[in-house]
C-alpha cells in the first residue's frame, strides 16, 4: 500500500469515534456509515433524516479521503454503507453491493477570506509570496487537484503546473482537512470542490468551466455488513428525490 495511504489510514482509525452501546439508553442499532470529507454536511442531515424515520437506529458517520475509506474496507473494517468516489467504489469490486451513482461535485478556488483581495483567478494562485494547500500524493483531493491543474495550464502555458507546486506550503489527506487549513488561514488557497466553501471563513472563486474536473460519487452497501436491510434503506434514502434535495441545498449536483 502507498505508504502516504497507509499513514492516512492509521490516522483516520485513530479518529473514529469509540461507540459505547450501553451509552445509548435505547440500546439503538448502530448503521455505520463512511463517506469521503467533501461530503460531510451532506451526510450529517441524511444521518438526521434517517434517525427521524428510523428511532430505534442511531448512525455514526466518519468522513475522510475515498481511497483511505477504500483501505478500510480492505482492512476489514465494520462499514455498512459507503459514499465515496465513484471511481474508488468501482476498484473495490466485490466489497461492495449495490453501487449507485448519487452525486457530482465540481472543482473551483477556495480562498481565505483573509486573501480574498488578492486571488481572482488561477493566475494569482502562481504569485510570489501565495501559500497554496495541495492534496497529499496518492490522495483523491490530490488528484482532482493536479487534473484540474493541468486543465488550467492548456490556457496559462506547459509551465503553470510547476509553478504552482512551488507555491504549495501545506499538504492533507482529503478535502476536510485541506478546507481547514484555507479556513484557518493557514493557506491562501487550495483547489477544492463547490461545496467545501463555507461562507464567512472562505470564499469561492469559480473557474471556467471547461477547466473544472467533475468528482463522481457513488454509495455502497458493504457486503460484510451485519445490518444488511438498514444498509439498503439507507442507500435507498440517499438515492431519493429527497435524498438529492439534501444534496442540492449543499451545492452538489445530481450525478446525472
Amino acid at each position: 500500500m502507498n505508504r502516504h495511504v497507509f499513514c492516512a489510514v492509521l490516522a483516520t482509525a485513530a479518529m473514529l469515534p469509540a461507540w459505547n452501546a450501553s451509552a445509548n439508553a435505547a440500546d439503538k442499532t448502530v448503521v455505520v456509515v463512511l463517506a469521503a470529507s467533501s461530503t460531510k454536511g451532506v451526510m450529517d442531515e441524511v444521518a438526521h433524516a434517517f434517525e427521524k424515520t428510523h428511532p430505534d437506529v442511531a448512525v455514526q458517520t466518519s468522513y475522510g479521503g475515498s481511497k483511505v475509506i477504500a483501505a478500510q474496507i480492505q482492512q476489514g473494517a465494520t462499514v455498512d454503507v459507503v459514499l465515496i468516489a465513484d471511481s474508488v467504489a468501482r476498484e473495490l469490486g466485490g466489497a461492495l453491493d449495490g453501487v449507485t451513482e448519487i452525486d457530482r461535485n465540481h472543482t473551483t478556488i477556495v480562498v481565505s477570506v483573509a486573501a480574498a483581495s488578492k486571488i481572482h483567478g488561477p493566475a494569482d494562485l502562481v504569485k510570489k509570496g501565495v501559500r497554496l494547500g495541495g492534496g497529499t500524493p496518492g490522495s483523491n483531493v490530490g488528484r482532482v487537484g493536479e487534473e484540474t491543474i493541468a486543465n488550467v495550464a492548456k490556457r496559462l502555458g506547459p509551465g503553470y503546473p510547476a509553478q504552482f507546486a512551488a507555491n504549495v506550503t501545506t499538504t492533507k489527506t482529503d478535502n476536510a482537512k485541506l478546507a481547514a487549513a484555507v479556513e484557518s488561514g493557514i493557506v491562501d488557497a487550495a483547489i477544492l470542490y463547490s461545496s467545501d466553501v463555507v461562507a464567512g471563513k472562505s470564499v469561492e472563486v469559480p473557474l471556467p468551466e471547461n477547466e473544472r474536473v467533475s468528482e463522481l460519487h457513488a454509495a455502497a452497501v458493504v457486503k460484510a455488513s451485519s445490518h444488511q436491510a438498514l444498509a439498503r434503506e439507507y442507500l435507498a434514502l440517499l438515492a431519493s428525490a429527497d435524498g438529492m434535495r439534501i444534496f442540492r441545498r449543499h451545492h452538489h449536483d445530481a450525478a446525472r
